[in-house]
């Protein structure tokens, strides 16, 4: 369990307990789990005060893994699922189109499994395949083809991760949350990366180290993936967010509203990269920032570089966690005109044709505000 299992940020933290809603659902699912409803906190020797049936329609899939040398990988899904039902595994090395086959299967728990192919396997990227009807505890089908990448990941050097996006003033009921970015050529594993906080203007970190995640997980080079304490109040406030590059975390640093910084660095002790920040970064025009993510608007660059960096745009909510970014220079550049219209004709008679006219307007740098009359 964790402070996602109360399902309610308000009492996950503390003085409730959890409950669960159906005795009779012997799998294990954390949606069979909430905070209690009791008005004193919990109902210890008493029926439970949430309990009900409880359903999982949920499909297994698999989630992640990694090569963990000698020829052998690690795969991992997203639930407990029914072992007998893998049928059939297979790798393909993308770079050659061969295909490996795994000369033995070991289940190691309810959701992982250990293949061996018997053979040294390059650090080049695969495609891990499986076909097969896989099932979870309940019973209820995934598709009949599953896949995922691995690789052989290595170690990150300075500049090779990136912040990308930071929200340090989360809304009621949610928690901030940090999004890397892999500008490497090479994938590289996240339970190696460790961050901290620090002051605007001292990459030093201040107080508690935390591990972004015990979990193998490996991000590509162009990938982005966020970390949160609370990923399911972030998923329900923020709609553009990924939910499957939105990963749960224990703890984060709780970052200061005004000014602060996180630093990013190795687990033995090398500095990946450094963002300080302050309010003043944001959107001027903003009336309140609470809420508010500051997302980078390049790969390129120093991430201590205030121009770097700028508010969240509103169509997205103000935070776009495990998502392309909502302000990106990259799709903001643009060398033709400043101003087009299309189409130059309009005839708003509701007839299907030419009854709108979208007006685009391209500029160099992010934050402009504009005023328009028509007449």
């Amino acid at each position: 369990f964790s402070d996602e299992t109360y399902h309610d940020p308000d009492k996950s933290n503390g003085g409730w307990s959890l409950e669960r809603i159906d005795t009779a659902f012997f799998c294990s699912n954390t949606l069979n789990w909430k905070a209690s409803n009791n008005p004193t906190g919990g109902t210890p020797g008493s029926v439970n005060s949430i309990a009900g049936q409880f359903s999982d329609h949920q499909s297994p899939y698999l989630d992640y893994g990694f090569i963990s040398g000698n020829g052998m990988a690690t795969v991992f899904f997203s639930e407990p699922i029914d072992t007998s039902s893998i049928s059939f595994l297979y790798f393909i090395l993308i770079d050659k189109e061969d295909t490996l086959h795994p000369i033995s299967v070991t289940v190691s728990s309810s959701s992982e499994v250990i293949l061996n192919f018997g053979t040294t396997l390059s650090s080049n990227e695969y495609a891990l395949f499986i076909s097969s009807m896989l099932t979870d505890c309940p019973g209820n089908p995934g598709n009949t083809l599953h896949s995922i990448r691995l690789s052989t990941p290595e170690a990150a050097s300075p500049g090779d991760i990136i912040v990308n996006e930071l929200l340090y003033d989360a809304p009621a009921g949610a928690s901030d949350f940090i999004e890397i970015f892999n500008r490497a050529d090479h994938a590289i594993d996240v339970s190696t990366l460790k961050l901290a906080e620090t002051s605007s203007l001292s990459s030093l970190p201040v107080g508690t180290i935390y591990n972004l995640t015990q979990e193998h997980r490996l991000i590509f080079p162009g990938e982005v993936m966020a970390f949160t304490e609370k990923k399911e109040a972030i998923f329900n406030h923020y709609p553009s967010t990924d939910n499957y590059r939105l990963l749960s975390i224990e703890d984060l640093p709780d970052f200061n509203t005004e000014e602060g910084g996180v630093v990013l660095f190795t687990s033995d002790g090398k500095e990946v990269d450094w963002f300080p920040y302050q309010s003043s970064m944001q959107f001027p025009l903003l009336r309140d920032t609470k809420g508010v993510s500051l997302e980078r608007l390049s790969a390129f660059g120093n991430s201590a570089d205030p121009a770097l960096w700028h508010s969240a745009a509103s169509v997205c909510g103000y935070a776009t966690p495990g998502a392309p970014n909502s302000q990106r220079l990259d799709a903001l550049l643009d060398e033709g005109k400043n101003v087009s219209l299309s189409p130059l004709v309009i005839s708003p008679d509701n007839n299907g044709k030419n009854d709108e006219m979208e007006i685009q307007f391209h500029f160099k740098n992010p934050g402009n505000m504009l005023s328009c009359m028509i007449f």
